[in-house]
Order: C-alpha cells, then sequence, then structure tokens
C-alpha cells in the first residue's frame, strides 16, 4: 500500500516539477589558468591506497615531461625555485647540465658516500649494495659551494618541468647513482633510491645553490625507484605533440582520515599538497577543495583505488587537442584479473531490459577512440579547468557519492561541451574500495537509485523528455520494490534546471547512447566517414587508409546519425580551420552544431 502511494505521488510531482525552485545558475565561463595538469585525489583512510598509487602517477608524469621537454637550458623564470632547497652539510663539485636538471628533481641526502665502482654505474642492480664512509673532498669540492652562489653565464637554469617535478618529489634517507647527460628528468612524486653515488664531472656549469651532501643527485634511468614499471622505451606520437615543459601537480583531500594519511605524505611524499578535512566530506565537496586548489589548465579527478597504465596522463590531454571545446577526456578502466567487469569508461544513458539501472557501461570496440560519451567516470577523467569551473564543479548535493560525474557531463553537453572516451588511457580500479568499508551493498544501491533521480530532476530541462525518463524511473523502482521510491515526490519538487540548454538533450543522448563508434583513420588530408553499420566493428583497413576519421553508427538509429554527422562536421571543420591559420571555436564558447 504505501509503495502504491510513493509512486502516485511521485508522478503527480514529476508533473508539478515545473513549480520548483530553479537551480542556482553557473557562469559561461569560468576563469583561465596557465598551461599544465592539477591531480586532484580525494582519499578517505586511503594511506595504502595511496602507496600504491603515487609511484604510477609519479611515473606518468615523468614520463610527460620527460619525452616533451628537451635537456637544454631551463627558463630564468624557474631559477628561484632553488631557494627552496635546503644548505648543504658537505659541499660538492659542480654537476653536469644533466646532472644539475636531475638534482633539481631529488630529494637531498642525509650522508655522503664514496664514488661507486664503474660496474656499479653501469648496472642499476648493484646501487642497493652497501657502501664505507665518503673520503674527504678535493680542494676543488671544498670551493664549489661558494662558487655555486654565484651568478656565471655557463650554468642555465632549470626547465619547468625539472623545477616544478623538484617541487613533487619526496625526501630521502640517503642518496643514489648519478645521471648521465642523456637521462630524462626523474619521476615527480616518486620515492628516492637509498644509496649514494659518485660526483658528477667537474668541467659541469655550476649551480645557483649549493647541494646538500658530496653526492650528486641519482639518475632515474640508472637507479629507478623499486615501486615504478619500467619506462617505455620510444615516446609515442601523442606525447610527441605535447608542448614542453608542461608544469603538473599533485593534491590529495585527506577526507576525515584517521590512519594518519596526512603525517604519512608530509614524511613519504612532502611534495604533494594536501587538504586536510578533520571531517568526512561527500564526494563531490572534497573534489570541489582540490579544485579549488589547482592551478592549472586540465584538472584530473582520479580516485585513490586507480593504478594508471603508462601513458595515461599523455593520451587524456592529447584529446584536447583533437575535439573542439572538449570538457573532458575519460579513461578506459579495467579491473584486476579475475573480477567482473563492472566498468569500461564507455558510459550510455540506454538500457537492454526495463529493469536495468538507466546507465550501462559498454565493453570499447577494438580500434575505436575519441568516441562520445555522455559523461567521464569522476575517478579517472582529464578535465578543462575553466570548463569545469564554470559549471561550478560536481555538485555537492550529490551526497554521499555516485551521479555527480553524470550530472556533470550532461550539464557540459546542455553547454555543447563534449566528452569523449580515450582507449589509450588506462586504469585498473579495485572497485569501492573506500565506499564498501563505511556502507553495506544495499546502502550504496540506495544511494545509487536516490541520486539517479535527483539527477533526473535537477538536469533534463525538456519537459517531455524529462517525464518520459522520469515515468521509466519509477516504474522500475516500484518493481524492484525498491526504498528509494519514497524520496522521489520531494526530490522532483525541490529543483530544476537553471537554464535552456543550448544544445538539443534529445540529440546528444542518441550520440552517447552506445549506437556510435569513432576509430580514427590514417590520412588527415581525406575527409570523414559517418555511415550506418549492422554492427559496430573495426573497419576494414582498405577503408582507414582513405579517411581522416570513420564513424559507424547501428542500423536503423537516425537521430544518432544525424548528431554523429553533425558533431563529425564540426570537429574536422574546426581542425581545417587550424590547419590553415584561421580562429577555431574559443575555448569555453560552446560548440553545439545548433548553434
Amino acid at each position: 500500500m504505501q509503495l502504491a502511494f510513493w509512486y502516485a505521488a511521485a508522478r503527480i510531482a514529476g508533473w508539478l516539477r515545473p513549480l520548483a525552485t530553479r537551480r542556482p545558475a553557473a557562469p559561461a565561463t569560468g576563469p583561465t589558468a596557465p598551461a599544465g595538469i592539477s591531480v586532484v585525489i580525494p582519499s578517505r583512510n586511503g594511506r595504502s591506497l595511496l602507496a600504491a598509487q603515487l609511484p604510477g602517477i609519479a611515473q606518468d608524469l615523468a614520463l610527460l615531461c620527460a619525452e616533451t621537454t628537451p635537456a637544454t637550458a631551463p627558463s630564468p623564470a624557474t631559477a628561484p625555485a632553488r631557494e627552496l632547497a635546503p644548505r648543504p652539510a658537505e659541499a660538492a663539485p659542480p654537476p653536469s647540465p644533466a646532472a644539475a636538471l636531475t638534482r633539481e628533481l631529488a630529494p637531498r641526502p642525509a650522508e655522503a658516500a664514496p664514488p661507486p665502482s664503474p660496474a656499479t654505474a653501469l648496472a642499476p642492480e648493484l646501487a642497493s649494495l652497501p657502501t664505507e664512509a665518503a673520503p674527504p673532498p678535493s680542494p676543488a669540492t671544498a670551493l664549489a659551494p661558494e662558487l655555486a652562489s654565484l651568478p656565471t653565464e655557463a650554468a642555465p637554469p632549470p626547465s619547468p618541468a625539472a623545477a616544478l617535478t623538484r617541487e613533487l618529489a619526496p625526501r630521502p634517507a640517503e642518496v643514489a647513482p648519478p645521471p648521465s647527460t642523456a637521462a630524462a628528468p626523474a619521476p615527480e612524486l616518486a620515492p628516492r633510491p637509498a644509496e649514494a653515488a659518485p660526483p658528477p664531472s667537474p668541467a659541469a656549469a655550476p649551480a645557483r645553490e649549493p647541494p646538500s651532501a658530496a653526492a650528486p643527485i641519482p639518475s632515474p634511468a640508472a637507479a629507478p625507484a623499486r615501486e615504478l614499471p619500467p619506462l617505455t622505451a620510444e615516446p609515442s606520437p601523442a606525447r610527441a605533440r605535447h608542448p614542453a615543459s608542461l608544469p603538473t601537480e599533485v593534491i590529495v583531500i585527506d577526507n576525515g582520515s584517521t590512519d594518519g594519511t596526512a603525517a604519512w605524505l608530509a614524511a613519504e611524499w612532502p611534495r604533494v599538497k594536501v587538504e586536510v578535512s578533520a571531517e568526512p566530506l561527500s564526494f563531490a565537496a572534497a573534489v570541489n577543495r582540490g579544485i579549488g586548489r589547482a592551478r592549472y589548465s586540465r584538472i584530473c579527478l582520479l580516485n585513490n583505488d586507480m593504478l594508471l597504465e603508462p601513458g595515461f596522463f599523455a593520451a587524456l590531454d592529447e584529446a584536447f587537442r583533437t575535439v573542439p571545446s572538449l570538457v573532458c577526456a575519460t579513461a578506459q578502466i579495467r579491473f584486476p584479473a579475475g573480477v567482473r567487469r563492472e566498468e569500461t569508461g564507455k558510459a550510455a544513458m540506454a538500457q537492454a531490459h526495463p529493469d536495468d539501472f538507466p546507465i550501462r557501461c559498454d565493453e570499447p570496440v577494438p580500434g575505436e577512440d575519441l568516441s562520445y560519451v555522455l559523461y567521464g567516470s569522476g575517478g579517472c577523467s582529464l578535465y578543462d579547468a575553466a570548463m569545469l569551473r564554470a559549471l561550478g564543479g560536481a555538485d555537492e548535493a550529490y551526497a554521499p557519492a555516485y551521479v555527480e560525474d553524470l550530472d556533470l557531463g550532461y550539464r557540459a553537453w546542455q553547454r555543447g561541451w563534449p566528452t569523449v572516451f580515450v582507449a589509450g588511457a588506462v586504469v585498473e580500479h579495485r572497485h569501492r574500495a573506500t565506499t564498501s568499508r563505511y556502507y553495506s551493498e544495499a546502502q550504496l544501491t540506495e544511494i545509487l537509485e536516490r541520486n539517479y533521480l535527483r539527477f533526473l530532476a535537477r538536469a533534463v530541462w525538456h519537459g517531455p523528455l524529462f517525464r518520459k525518463l522520469w515515468k521509466q524511473a519509477l516504474g522500475r523502482l516500484r518493481r524492484r520494490k525498491d526504498r528509494a521510491l519514497r524520496f522521489a515526490a520531494a526530490l522532483a519538487l525541490n529543483t530544476r534546471p537553471a537554464a535552456r540548454p543550448s544544445c538539443s538533450e534529445e540529440e546528444f543522448l542518441a550520440l552517447t547512447a552506445g549506437d556510435v563508434a569513432v576509430f580514427p583513420g590514417r590520412d588527415a588530408s581525406q575527409e570523414p566517414l559517418v555511415m550506418f553499420a549492422d554492427r559496430l566493428e573495426r573497419p576494414p583497413d582498405s577503408v582507414l587508409e582513405t579517411h581522416c576519421e570513420v564513424v559507424l553508427v547501428r542500423q536503423g538509429e537516425v537521430l544518432a546519425l544525424r548528431a554523429a554527422r553533425r558533431w563529425t562536421g564540426l570537429k574536422w571543420a574546426q581542425r581545417k580551420r587550424e590547419t590553415e591559420g584561421q580562429a577555431g571555436t574559443a575555448r569555453g564558447h560552446s560548440a553545439c552544431p545548433d548553434n
């Protein structure tokens, strides 16, 4: 009886939604920020998860900088950053240019050690062997501290990538072998090796600040951190197109932790920025804390239970140079071996059966990339910072978690700001590693269902579309006898969307319903191809070789075909204008084909 009453009340409330209070309007555009990537990680009692995750983040950010920043004279603007380095306890000879650049990335050793043998320098695996006390420095070494503080033309200032990497790098207990002149910058966050290293070449240019011990900084190529996977041998084409000296930062939101996360980060990863909340916040509120502190033009929202595969950041960032007015690039999600894959990153609002949850994740089609999706997962997506702030960040009405990322992506589409799926950015998800500690499975399901109803009421503008989706959601909850139905009437009468969207909601829902797959072509000088297909599968090589892009639409999905043609035409017209040196769509403006 109660179930029937709640259902009837919710249906009536759905018709009365136009009487609800409007959602607060967000600004048209957000403030601009310097180019770079800010990584925001909410974490509640996630010290062990962060210990597994941070080395991978460090390595991937270092790869991004190492493969796009040449080992040349760094920018003078970063020279003052050396003032942050501690004063040395013992003098050392001035390092070589490559060693000086690497020195900025590494922490200061606690004590000196003698230079290892050539065999040790050539074999990183021998770096862990203990050494004896260091011999007294030579006269040239003793004069190094005075020479290091003097300005000199021979001493180039560090690169932006090196300076920012040094800010994030944790401090070690001991030092490790020096870099070769061809060594790439060290990982930004990686813990430091434990072994001492030989001094660099005396012919190297002096540094502005004296080193902290007789032994210089280790080479990441010679002695990589034990937690890090091996570096890729060659940069990908995506990384090669990245601007040089892309600065980065990592911000951890310590969200009501009681496991000593903040103290552990201060000791082990002192260059990671920590925003501490004494009380647990909702996921949206924690994310917004990080967005508020982020300094750069891209913001990556990352769950602490996501482990990155190499090339994650480069692949996501490259999407912004390909898709006009892109708000979000989201990664492919995999699960540990033997665990059912509950997420893929390719999200769609579609149901195979009326009793299914309205949002599903489709398996990516082999070869597809940059397919349009409704939203990016709040746990592994890169956002345009100005657009993210223009949207007001994550809506904190979605407490304690779930659906805030769907709401964010939907509101962006309403403005003509798309989200794409990036197959080359891959994470492994330790699913619900945090939420399952504080909520039962039944509670998490009720939170998810309730927040989906809240999303329909707060985000969907078009009246007929809202009533259709609202009826479907209520009928499903009624059949399931779900307790979330109790809240439906109040949610419908609580808040409605702020303003009329600039893009057709029906059209972008058709485009992102899982019936469209995008495949990069091999000839950028040719036209794109958009066509119906009986099955979404990789096109033949002969087709890919004669087009810049191939977009397949499931047979019979007419609205999806129309949307795919319009958005594909917009994308390649924009790229053609950029190639010809003309102005394209301004970042932060609507790219909706209806405009």
